[in-house]
């Protein structure tokens, strides 16, 4: 199925919809070949994998024949209407199965229906001496060959699925039509001839459709499902990522850092005292560059806050760039955000006054008090509640040329930050590799998966900030030969 592009899907009340729901809306209905009708099939997907493709069909048709001989108001292929027969109506027609194949074939059904569920199919079918372990391997190995909806293998089990229905007279189709075609020819083709392609998706769209009117899940595929997990157990696995390649001496470079901010000290030292731009620019490099030393000294780079590094930065570094963009049009753009800053700090401060919050150990209401009442009195501080500037993070993005960087890396680092299922999915969760358990991811609780290696983005997002401080207040030429920055 061709994959839907961003610019065709459909924007409905905030929500982006794709092309499929947006024309069908309430008409849509969604089911699962593997979880909700391969069971019912799982018998002749046994045949199949056991006879191989040929011969496998050939004899399930010849069944279908007899059974239809036998009872002609049975159109269906479904296990579980074969098990909801009278006992002796399920031993005629277990026999007639007998007939086209050796009862060992379906002998690892007997794993999941036992003699109480089904006596008569367990005594058709049960091989002596053939072990419990050893049913379950030939079974999972059949649900998972047939586990794909739009496989080859797949779909010979789905066109099996619909014969019942056409020998039964249910099925009417133009003549020399696809559809028509794909029923009488189907079996007769092999996978590799070209008219094939037009013949399985015929297949898959009148087997599913075929099933669309009866919602309900049979009780056995429950209890095939419900045993077959019981039975066994979870195959765990995590990805392990290798660290990203750079020519950049992370190490190297912390220390250097640290010598250039220090030479911005020294050079710049009556900055600190009335250039707000100053001390916003370097303070904030600064506030990213222990972010990203933290990641490296602290080997997060693999980790769930090296995620949460990769945000700070990206945020930071937009953020610089927006306040030196509109520096021009509003001067005092820069005292006003550290103003803005104060002010979060000044209504946390108000709130534990008020005696909020006295559970949290981190948050130190003394050092909030300094700070807050450092550039003036508190009282003299707004707290605004809104975006600063009035202009919300992807906005700003927009504004200064970083549209891309916002809506993917900010955005995917943001789901980290705010612990969505994405990111919890895909940190937190293993994967189980049983079909049996329909490959459902499980906690991780032997902290054992990694994530993609963030420190090369979270460096090349800090060095964008440092040619923005460098651009205004000149780190010294050593640090920028080091880096290999250009000027411009």
């Amino acid at each position: 199925m061709k994959k839907t592009t961003l610019s065709e899907l459909a924007r409905r009340k905030g929500k982006l919809i794709s092309p499929w729901v947006d024309q069908l809306g309430d008409v849509l209905t969604l089911t699962s070949w593997s979880l909700e009708r391969l069971p019912e099939y799982i018998w002749m997907a046994l045949i199949l994998d056991n006879k191989g493709r040929s011969d496998g069909i050939g004899c399930c048709i010849r069944i279908f024949n007899k059974i239809r001989a036998w009872d002609s108001n049975i159109a269906s292929a479904k296990l579980s209407c074969f098990l909801m027969l009278e006992d002796s109506e399920q031993r005629d027609l277990f026999e007639i199965i007998k007939s086209e194949v050796d009862f060992s074939v379906l002998a690892p059904l007997t794993a999941v229906i036992d003699y109480e569920y089904s006596p008569s199919f367990y005594k058709a079918f049960y091989v002596p001496g053939f072990p419990l372990e050893k049913r379950m391997e030939v079974l999972g190995l059949c649900t998972r060959k047939y586990n794909e909806s739009d496989s080859n293998d797949t779909t010979d089990l789905r066109f099996l699925a619909v014969i019942p229905q056409m020998l039964s007279g249910h099925l009417h189709f133009e003549q020399n039509s696809p559809m028509a075609d794909a029923l009488l020819y189907y079996g007769n083709r092999t996978h590799s001839e070209e008219i094939m392609r037009v013949y399985r998706p015929c297949i898959r769209s009148l087997e599913g459709a075929l099933d669309l009117p009866n919602q309900q899940i049979s009780s056995w595929v429950n209890h095939f499902w419900s045993v077959a997990a019981r039975a066994t157990d979870c195959k765990l696995f995590s990805i392990e990522y290798t660290k990203d390649d750079t020519t950049m001496d992370y190490d190297l470079f912390i220390e250097k850092t640290k010598e250039a901010i220090n030479y911005l000290n020294i050079q710049h030292k009556q900055a600190t005292v009335n250039d707000d731009a100053y001390t916003v620019l370097t303070g904030s490099l600064t506030y990213a560059f222990k972010t990203f030393s933290e990641v490296i000294n602290h080997d997060l780079a693999n980790a769930l806050l090296g995620r949460q590094a990769a945000r700070i930065i990206i945020e930071i570094y937009i953020m610089m760039k927006y306040l030196a963009s509109q520096e021009s049009e509003k001067p005092t753009i820069w005292s006003e955000y550290k103003t803005y800053g104060i002010g979060k700090f000044k209504l946390i401060l108000m709130k534990i006054r008020e005696g909020m919050g006295r559970e949290t150990r981190h948050v130190s209401e003394k050092i909030l008090d300094l700070l807050v009442n450092e550039p003036q009195l508190e009282e003299f501080t707004d707290v605004d509640l809104r975006y600063f500037d009035d202009v919300k993070i992807r906005d700003k993005a927009i504004g200064v040329g970083e549209k891309d960087l916002y809506d993917v890396a900010y955005d995917y680092d943001s789901s980290y930050a705010h612990g969505l299922w994405g990111a919890v999915r895909e940190s937190s969760m293993l994967a189980c590799d049983n079909v049996f358990h329909h490959f459902q991811p499980v906690a991780d609780a032997t902290l054992s998966q990694e994530l993609p290696d963030v420190s090369s983005d979270c460096f090349n997002n800090l060095i964008k900030i440092v040619k923005l401080v460098n651009e205004r207040y000149s780190f010294p030429e050593w640090y920028i030969k080091f880096l290999g920055i250009d000027h411009e």
